[in-house]
């Protein structure tokens, strides 16, 4: 096995943090001083930014330079596009602005990565043969043969900065796809997905090689039988090809059992993804530390030949927040240095933050330095506890990412259909009957995750352990914010367990009293003043939302009672 990951990786998925060079020399200089290598860039539609390709415009364009490309096309982006300043003319300058983003970074020894999402194409393609009735086919020998060809040739010519590309195939997030279904014409419909992940990725892999860079797939899909077709296609493929993959299938749920795709993508080199703002765990926003599951999914991953591990810091529908903001950049410190030595002790961990944060309150000595990080470390190492009975159920997420469903029917599409986690584990499909034992159990869980919160936070409000005095002070307000989060979905889980469970329940009085639980959470969330965190802090503690779902479940037990 080896002892650390030789491909150390920030992925940043927000859109508004990609384009920002500030924000990326930032992030850069962290990574010189943790001796991170690699950094991604998650977008999409990042391709189709900063490349038209010319072959939407005219036949035979042999130039693959962006200014002799717009020098041949320029006629026919006016005539063709409705908006050609916004979605075409200005091509350029993306380009220009992208460019000067990956040199901060290579100029700095670290490599960088696009990431999209493919197929991906302008609205141009539906003007083409490959689109019919407004779908797009995906199975078109256009798109290996002379599409993706072009596009990517086109996109290191624009970026010889680049080290390669991170290319999804599998995931129903495209515009098209052949997961998608959606086209079904008779190709399509026997089109095998392996065989069609072989030329999609190929067609790719061939301008990579030319180019000397590197191409990397990525395991994203949401099924299991879709994922060995994924795997099935992977195997074919040249073995200087990356494969990426998420540390839990379809997503990272730090509930969910390790990816069974871990050590099973052939001799090929491997890394793996895991997310580290809190997509699924409170946006950092409720603070929630997962160092020692970071530290068990790289041993998993080492000692499944794992040469990589990427942090993903960000989520490209949370615009403007990152794990850098908040305390959960723990999670960011723990994936980097875990990465180089997994037997790090986690006060390092905390210590190192906290030095570079300047979190210590002023002229505390060596000896009070470490009490105050052992205090910390008490208090935070406590808070994924929290959130495991919080937002899931029996480990089955019951958020949409991180907020309440919207109702009663919402709350059984999450946990049972979009994100189950009996599709990939089927000895858990039973884990959510709502039995009279497993109802217990539910309320049970949410009870604990409200005792355990309030213990929390009584400890950090008893008072500073020597931390800087704004910094105390914002986790202070921060665990009183986690704990209505944790009274919200407390309330909520008991009233979807009243109208789910009413078979075994038949309890028309405790149903009620649920009900009226989450109206007095409501009425507290609508009166509620953020002291930290307004934005996102709003999207996770919303009024309007409690109230539509309430809405849905007092029609739902007026119609069982």
């Amino acid at each position: 096995m080896k002892s650390n990951m030789q491909v150390r990786s920030i992925e940043i998925h927000d859109t508004l943090t990609i384009w920002n060079p500030d924000k990326i020399r930032k992030i850069t200089d962290f990574m010189v001083r943790h001796n991170m290598n690699t950094l991604i860039f998650h977008e999409n539609d990042i391709v189709d930014k900063v490349v038209y390709p010319s072959l939407l415009f005219t036949e035979g364009q042999k130039d693959k330079n962006i200014y002799d490309i717009y020098r041949n096309i320029y006629g026919e982006i006016y005539d063709r596009t409705p908006s050609p300043f916004v979605f075409h003319d200005e091509k350029p300058i993306f380009a220009e602005l992208l460019r000067s983003i990956v040199k901060i970074a290579a100029e700095k020894g670290i490599r960088v990565f696009l990431q999209s999402k493919e197929l991906w194409f302008s609205d141009l393609i539906y003007e083409s043969s490959v689109a019919h009735d407004g779908v797009v086919c995906p199975s078109d020998s256009f798109w290996w043969d002379r599409y993706l060809p072009q596009k990517y040739g086109e996109l290191y010519a624009c970026l010889p900065e680049l080290s390669g590309v991170i290319i999804s195939t599998g995931t129903r997030e495209s515009r098209a796809s052949l997961a998608h279904g959606k086209c079904g014409c008779e190709r399509c419909r026997n089109f095998s997905q392996d065989e069609w992940q072989e030329e999609i990725i190929m067609s790719i892999y061939r301008p990579t090689k030319e180019a000397g860079k590197q191409l990397v797939v990525r395991d994203f899909t949401y099924y299991a039988d879709e994922q060995e077709g994924i795997r099935a296609g992977m195997l074919k493929l040249p073995e200087d090809i990356i494969v990426s993959v998420k540390n839990t299938p379809q997503d990272f749920y730090p509930t969910f059992p390790d990816n069974a795709l871990i050590g099973r993508t052939g001799d090929r080199e491997m890394w793996i993804e895991y997310e580290v703002m809190g997509e699924y765990f409170g946006f950092g926003v409720m603070p929630c530390i997962l160092i020692d599951d970071i530290r068990r999914r790289i041993r998993h991953g080492l000692a499944n030949g794992a040469k990589g591990f990427t942090l993903r810091v960000d989520w490209e529908a949370l615009p403007s927040h990152s794990a850098f903001d908040t305390v959960n950049v723990l999670n960011v410190y723990a994936g980097a240095m875990l990465s180089q030595d997994p037997d790090m002790p986690a006060q390092e961990i905390y210590r190192a933050y906290l030095e570079e944060y300047r979190l210590y309150g002023p002229g505390l000595s060596r000896e009070a330095r470490e009490d105050c990080t052992k205090a910390l470390m008490e208090i935070l190492d406590g808070t994924w506890s929290v959130m495991k009975k919080t937002v899931y159920m029996h480990d089955f997420l019951f958020s949409s990412n991180s907020k309440i469903p919207a109702d009663i029917r919402h709350g059984d599409f999450l946990s049972k259909e979009h994100h189950g986690l009996q599709k990939w584990f089927p000895e858990r499909g039973h884990d959510l009957d709502m039995t009279k034992e497993n109802v217990a159990s539910l309320l049970e869980e949410k009870d604990e995750a409200l005792r355990e919160i309030g213990l929390l936070y009584d400890r950090i409000a008893a008072g500073n352990p020597g931390l800087a005095p704004d910094f105390y002070s914002r986790l202070v307000s921060q665990f009183e914010m986690y704990r209505l989060y944790v009274e919200m979905f407390r309330a909520t889980s008991r009233v979807y367990l009243m109208v789910k469970g009413v078979e075994v329940l038949q309890d028309k009085r405790q149903a009620y009293e649920a009900l009226k639980e989450l109206q007095d959470v409501e009425e507290r969330i609508g009166r509620y003043r953020f002291p930290v965190f307004a934005y996102p802090g709003s999207v996770l503690l919303c009024h309007d939302k409690i109230h539509g779902f309430r809405m849905d479940a007092i029609r739902q037990l007026e119609q069982i009672y």
